[in-house]
């Protein structure tokens, strides 16, 4: 279970794993020094000692290790620990996603973080410690992952954001949960504030809470912003101009759907609306037309 953030909490550190590729300069050793990349078994090979386990570990830990593993024939070792790549991002989204699910974001070459100052001993993960990452690259955001995800729906909560985290086996393992308000900065309302869009790390779990209903006027604002995919698809039949797959620009309200698809036939009825939701339900609408309606 995911113990909540406390904003005062100190430093997360950077959980190692499969791919990540690291420098390790033993210190007045340096034939030993090299570049390690973790494999797919999670360990490293090193000088003298062979294959070691490392995946889940931090910096801090994995400095630990190593001078326990080599108390015996070093003595006093030392070690200055860097990252020279790190691994691909693979975030899992769940809830009000227009494709939730498992995606991998991107791939991160030459950013370095210096973690030396970090607390190993803690226990929770604080907002600002979340975007601490910010330092240390490109590191994919929140809103990538809710784009590479397809966007988000008309019942996202977007003041309810969750995102669990993974610790280091040497901070205690488990997981750690802050819950972010993107609404401001997607509306516009609080730009000078510190920003919501966090950074994510590997193995981030990403959920997105449901409103009962829409909010019409915010989610037309959010649903235009960049969080979205620029087109959707929809799908025509019957007595329209074009019909099969047309892509519409995202946010578009009905008539303006039908608008970009040539608009409807002379003396056609009724039109019907379909939409079918992630968890599985259908939604089912008869409209008479109206081409002065307002969207919403």
């Amino acid at each position: 279970k995911a113990k909540s953030i406390n904003l005062e909490d100190s430093n997360h550190e950077y959980v190692l794993g499969i791919g990540d590729n690291i420098y390790i300069d033993f210190t007045e050793l340096n034939e030993f020094s090299n570049s390690y990349s973790i494999g797919p078994t999670g360990t490293i090979y090193l000088p003298e000692i062979g294959a070691t386990y490392v995946e889940g570990l931090s910096i801090k830990g994995l400095n630990k290790k190593l001078k326990n593993v080599y108390s015996e024939i070093i003595i006093e070792p030392n070690f200055n620990i860097e990252i020279l790549a790190y691994r691909p991002i693979n975030v899992f989204t769940t809830g009000e996603f227009s494709k939730p699910g498992k995606y991998t974001i991107s791939g991160l070459n030459d950013q370095s973080y210096d973690y030396k100052n970090s607390n190993k001993n803690s226990s929770n993960l604080s907002f600002d410690n979340f975007t601490k990452l910010n330092k240390s690259g490109n590191f994919p955001t929140l809103f990538d992952a809710i784009r590479a995800s397809g966007g988000i729906t008309l019942y996202s909560d977007l003041s309810r954001v969750e995102v669990l985290r993974r610790k280091s086996k040497d901070s205690g393992g488990g997981y750690v949960k802050t819950t972010l308000n993107l609404l401001p900065e997607l509306t516009g309302t609080n730009l000078l504030a510190k920003s919501q869009n966090i950074n994510l790390l590997d193995g981030d779990i990403v959920k997105i809470y449901k409103n009962d209903s829409i909010i019409t006027d915010q989610m037309v604002k959010v649903m235009k912003s960049n969080i979205n995919p620029n087109t959707i698809v929809i799908f025509l039949s019957g007595q329209a101009e074009n019909r099969g797959k047309i892509y519409v620009p995202n946010g578009s309200s009905l008539n303006q759907a039908l608008a970009s698809a040539g608009g409807k036939k002379l003396f056609s009825g009724k039109i019907e609306f379909i939409r079918f939701s992630n968890n599985e339900s259908v939604e089912r609408h008869i409209f008479n037309y109206n081409s002065n309606s307002k969207p919403g």
